[in-house]
């Protein structure tokens, strides 16, 4: 249940995949602390049996599990003007797990590789060792092999039913 106080809800459209688990997301604005907040978030969880980990830092994040239905529930706060804070709410369904379509290429060297996908676009993001030559050599000869085409713009690539953007920090 929302915070009595829910002042705004800005919609959050579609569903965002995880490592393929579908995620729903809700942003609201609401009058109060983080604080206030998120103990409001813990009695709801508690009303509701759902098993809520102890020691969570409940005026940053809380996350709740459903352990029948294995539905996670994430509340992510945010101080915002003051008395006001900004929350995230997700609701993940871990049981809808689809397997990732047509996975971008991964450097084998990487560490915490997280595919996402909202409706409009695939995120992986990772952290490596490889130096920024390699990783530039690796996609350079892994996206050609999967068909894309180098575009003019650095780190952009091409196919006619896609586009991919490589950016390495």
């Amino acid at each position: 249940e929302l915070p009595p106080k829910t002042l705004h809800e800005i919609p959050i459209d579609g569903v965002t995949y995880v490592d393929g688990i579908p995620v729903r997301l809700r942003q609201l604005i609401v009058a109060g602390t983080p604080e206030q907040i998120g103990r409001h978030f813990l009695a709801s969880f508690q009303k509701q049996d759902l098993y809520v980990a102890p020691r969570q830092a409940i005026d940053r994040l809380l996350t709740a599990v459903d352990p029948d239905g294995f539905i996670t529930y994430s509340v992510v706060l945010q101080p915002n003007a003051p008395g006001k804070t900004t929350v995230i709410l997700g609701e993940a369904r871990l049981l809808d797990r689809k397997k990732p379509s047509d996975g971008l290429p991964v450097l084998p060297q990487a560490k915490g590789a997280i595919p996402v996908q909202t409706e409009s676009a695939r995120v992986l993001s990772y952290a490596t060792t490889a130096t920024l030559t390699d990783a530039e050599a690796f996609y350079a000869r892994e996206l050609t092999a999967r068909g894309y085409r180098a575009a003019k713009e650095p780190g952009v690539w091409e196919r006619p039913d896609q586009r991919v953007e490589v950016s390495i920090t």
